[in-house]
């Protein structure tokens, strides 16, 4: 579609709407749509709307006419909401003017109402992302602080367990300086080794010159190394298993020994440690980044734009009605109109397509709508027979076209001209884009999340890939053997690729020896043994005897590492402090989580309202009871303002809470009267205290709202009473001696008075029982007249039936006009005593009371009357029961049911049941119709004995069905009542109670 011109608008209707409009207009809602307005004209020169554009310096008039005059206008938005408006602005506009009258105009407030809706959503969502953000980030630093503190704690524990060790290095190389760099690093920090020389061969080598600078004794032969006081451990790092061996053979033996395998598991764990580290804070720093995104942006933002998008959504379904609208144009816009209408963009404007119109069959969006099944054609004037037609889209771009539509449609169809469908399709497609870019951002984020943890993935498998799988085995069974065991068979070693393949023990029965069988590892009590298992390539020593260790040294094969116990408690201390590192780290981490939600259960269930508003005012977070009180819905309250949502007189003043905290007040406690959102007040105890960062910096103030409105009209109400109370005691005090006397004459006047009551009961049940003597008396005279009356009828009747067989020949048409008036009249009087018959039979001889489904008796009520297919009855699913005589019910809504159809001329009759609770122990059944209606003025006359309101050339019947009615009724003990309007159809009301009391 091409792109639309910025059009020049008028306004006619200055009302509400108007005001609505031109706000969006005039707003960034509407900057897409790139619309100038120009006018506006109202017959109410007071009206909101008008008023409003005389503000805005826009033209105003009372006469639309006057609109037309205007220069370059281009469209005409109708917003009175009379048809009749409509179609006069249709008729006498200029050609080149467009109009969209009031139903498509709220078809664009519906749309654009939803726009400014979520835009507000999303600006409320940004503001609770940045509090949030500023609370985690808090609360990281702080939980951060408190980790390193139990770190530092645990780590002087250790320090304080562990002996420091002096050491020398044999060897100059690279690995000399990086080994040099780890033991004065921090790294190294826990182990306490201290490095006091340093021998090589070469003396030039990098490890032995960065030795020399650093101060250290450096020698090019090792043996002089032996000399040093209180030596404890020397480090072989040249590589050569001959020097190894060498070194293990001369060394003294208080002089632990660490050849350059084991070395290199040290250089090996600490490298790794090291990039884990920074790995590690690498990716805190990005999961922090990606949780401000994430978490408040995708989960926050996506579920209260979403709840409120759906609410609104919800409202506007249950506002518009379905409208089955046509397209004329088959060309690519209308195939995209269809895709608008067949996707769930639209599902808004609940738009049903039920033709499409083009002069040429082969058009794309015309053979689209045939595969879609819908009607097509190449006239569009065919569309004016659809039923129900309620709009047409014309997208052919012809002004004549849509000229000849607007001139030929039927005047109830609405015409969307392909300006004002351009100017949807504008819409819509701007919000497709808005939706895809929202998700390839989001996409985005998923895949820089995937690339950074395939990246560690990858480098740690690298790391992994350069350290070689080392065969190990254990000598000494004891307590820490199985600890060396927990540590190789954890993920915590698994970095270093070891394998436990045999464990010696002098003691079968040691702890470690035990567990190494259940794992299934070979066992032995001679360490000799192990020499012989395959590729064993180093032997960790635990016994903690110098004599095992020099044994093993001496003996063992060249190709197998060793070692002692020293080294392996080194092991040790280094795992031992990252477990517990670890766990604190996790107990921490639980311990927050705990702590976050014990704190938002006590907020949530608190029977105080609670709000939480920050420094701008603004609030941030309620809690249930707060809602309950305000009468606000969470959507209502957070982003807005605080004296917005809940609005109070110390507002604005020096004395607000928010103020008096913001001065440096630690709490504000007053009694106040705030206002609702019915506009109600409410008396509430309001105590306001500062809510602080971790490091006390302000953020806003945590209220408690306590509501004491029962507890204030109770302290007013008791004054009340005692003020009334001490007045009532003066005047009856006062008035004590005369009403004494008063007493005495109406205790007098009382005993002549009951006296003459009770002859005025005497006299009345006398008359009563006369009375209901004589109704029975009257029904038995009515029954036996009916009964009577029926024999010489129904003699008439056979006798004018022999008359019209024996002279059908002769008879003429005259004498013959006055047989079937004979017959009609005979007919007539036996439906008046068969009423009057049934009249008189009501509550005679009837059935039991018992209890009655109202709802399966109804139903099988239908199923016998056996109505016509063009009669719809809608019924209830859910009806009570109740008691009553079921010949008396089916009296009621057998002639109830009869009238509604009887009194119908539509062709579609509608009959519907129902039922409504009445109060007292009583329900009121209806029976509604959509026949011809009754006059006000007749709703008491239609229940008389013989009251019609028609001839029976119109409506046949007696009169007698409805006065039926009313005496089945209060033979239930219940009543009938109409409400009824000329040509809108009639509801009866039936109220019968729930139970029959004995008579």
């Amino acid at each position: 579609m091409e792109q639309v011109k910025a059009p020049k608008v008028a306004v006619v209707g200055g009302g509400a709407g108007c005001k609505a409009i031109i706000d969006m207009i005039f707003a960034e809602t509407l900057s897409q749509l790139q619309m100038q307005l120009i006018g506006v004209a109202s017959r109410n020169p007071k009206a909101v709307g008008y008023l409003y554009a005389q503000e805005k310096g826009i033209y105003t008039t009372t006469d639309y006419h006057d609109l037309y005059k205007l220069k370059d206008l281009n469209m005409i938005i109708e917003l009175t909401g009379s048809d009749e408006v409509a179609n006069e602005i249709s008729r006498t506009k200029p050609e080149h003017v467009r109009l969209m009258d009031h139903v498509a105009a709220h078809v664009f407030w519906d749309v654009f109402h939803i726009e400014e809706e979520r835009i507000a959503a999303i600006k409320r969502v940004d503001e609770q992302r940045i509090a949030t953000q500023k609370r985690i980030e808090a609360e990281r630093i702080a939980e951060r602080k408190r980790m390193e503190e139990a770190l530092e704690m645990r780590r002087e524990q250790l320090l304080e367990e562990v002996p420091e060790r002096n050491v020398a290095i044999v060897g100059g190389g690279p690995g000399c300086k990086a080994i040099i760099d780890m033991i004065f690093a921090e790294t190294l920090s826990q182990l306490p080794m201290k490095l006091i020389g340093v021998a090589s061969r070469n003396p030039k080598a990098v490890g032995y010159l960065y030795a020399q600078e650093k101060g250290i004794y450096t020698t090019t032969d090792y043996r002089d190394l032996y000399k040093l006081k209180d030596l404890n451990m020397i480090i072989e790092l040249t590589g050569s298993d001959d020097v190894a061996n060498e070194i293990g053979r001369t060394k003294p033996n208080h002089v632990r020994f660490m050849d350059h395998v084991a070395a290199l598991l040290f250089w090996d764990v600490f490298h790794i440690e090291e990039q884990r580290i920074a790995a590690r804070w690498q990716i805190e720093a990005e999961r922090i980044a990606a949780q401000r995104l994430i978490e408040a942006e995708k989960v926050a933002e996506r579920k209260q734009i979403e709840e409120a998008l759906e609410m609104r959504r919800e409202q506007l379904l249950e506002e518009v009605q379905e409208r089955n609208v046509a397209i004329v144009g088959g060309g690519p816009g209308c195939k995209a109109i269809m895709d608008i209408i067949f996707a769930e963009k639209l599902s808004q404007l609940r738009m049903k397509l039920i033709g499409v119109a083009s002069r040429n069959p082969k058009a794309e969006g015309y053979l689209y709508a045939q595969e879609k099944g819908i009607h097509t054609t190449t006239d569009f004037r065919d569309l004016y027979k659809l039923k129900d037609l309620n709009m047409i889209i014309e997208l052919t771009g012809s002004d004549e076209v849509a000229n000849e539509i607007s001139r030929t449609k039927s005047e109830y169809v609405r015409l969307m001209d392909h300006v004002a469908a351009l100017l949807f399709w504008d819409i819509f497609y701007i919000e497709e884009q808005r939706i895809a870019t929202r998700r390839e951002i989001e996409e985005e984020k998923v895949a820089e999340r995937k690339r950074v943890e395939e990246a560690l993935q990858m480098r740690k498998e690298q790391l992994l890939e350069g350290v070689s799988v080392r065969n190990v085995a254990i000598v000494g069974g004891g307590p820490g053997c199985k600890a060396i065991m927990d540590i190789i068979f954890a993920e915590k070693l698994s970095q270093l690729r070891m394998k436990l393949i045999g464990v010696a023990s002098r003691n079968p029965k040691a702890v470690g020896y035990l567990y190494a069988r259940e794992k299934g590892i070979y066992t032995t009590t001679d360490f000799r043994d192990l020499y012989k298992l395959k590729d064993l390539h180093m032997i960790i020593e635990l016994t903690g005897s110098d004599k095992v260790e020099d044994e093993i040294s001496r003996t063992k094969p060249p190709r197998v590492k060793l070692m002692d116990h020293v080294a392996a408690l080194v092991f040790w201390d280094v795992f031992s402090i990252e477990e517990q590192r670890i766990a604190e780290r996790e107990r921490s981490d639980e311990a927050t989580r705990l702590a976050h939600a014990e704190l938002h259960q006590i907020f949530e269930t608190s029977a105080d309202g609670m709000r939480v508003i920050d420094r701008d005012f603004r609030v941030i977070r309620v809690n249930k009871m707060f809602m309950l009180m305000t009468g606000k819905t969470k959507q209502e309250a957070v982003g807005k303002r605080c004296y917005d949502v809940f609005p109070g007189p110390l507002c604005h003043t020096p004395k607000c809470p928010m103020t008096r905290i913001l001065g440096g007040e630690e709490r504000v406690e007053r009694e106040v009267e705030k206002e609702r959102a019915d506009g109600t007040t409410i008396s509430c105890i309001v105590t306001a205290t500062p809510f602080r960062e971790p490091d006390g910096k302000l953020i806003g103030i945590v209220e408690d709202f306590r509501d004491i409105s029962d507890r204030k009209q109770a302290r007013e109400a008791l004054q009340k009473a005692h003020d009334e109370l001490e007045q009532r005691v003066e005047e009856r005090t006062a008035k004590l001696a005369k009403t004494t006397e008063q007493l005495r004459q109406e205790l007098t006047e009382r005993k002549r008075t009951e006296e003459a009551l009770r002859y005025a009961h005497r006299d009345l049940a006398t008359k009563a029982g006369a009375l209901e003597a004589a109704n029975e008396e009257l029904s038995q005279y009515a029954y036996v007249v009916s009964h009577d009356l029926k024999a010489p009828l129904r003699a008439i009747h056979n006798y004018a039936d022999f008359l019209s067989e024996d002279l059908e020949e002769s008879l003429e048409g005259e004498q013959e006009a006055y047989l079937d008036g004979l017959k009609r009249a005979v007919r007539q009087g036996e439906e008046l005593v068969g009423d009057l018959l049934e009249l008189s039979r009501v509550g005679r001889g009837s059935g039991e009371i018992e209890a009655i489904d109202i709802g399966v008796f109804l139903q099988n009520l239908i199923a016998i009357l056996n109505l016509s297919s063009e009669i719809e009855v809608v019924m209830e699913n859910n009806w009570p029961t109740i008691e009553a005589d079921p010949v008396i019910l089916r009296q009621i809504f057998d002639n109830l049911i009869g009238n509604a159809i009887k009194f119908n001329t539509l062709l579609r009759k509608r009959v519907e049941l129902g039922w409504l609770p009445a109060g007292d122990g009583s329900y009121e059944l209806f029976v509604r119709d959509n026949g011809i209606g009754i006059e006000p003025r007749h709703h008491e006359q239609i229940f008389g004995v013989f009251q019609r309101l028609h001839t029976r050339e119109d409506y046949k019947g007696s009169g007698l069905g409805l006065a039926i009615v009313k005496k089945a009724a209060s033979k239930l003990h219940g009543s009938v009542r109409v409400e009824s309007e000329v040509g809108k159809g009639s509801t009866f009301y039936v109220a019968l109670p729930k139970t029959q009391e004995e008579e």
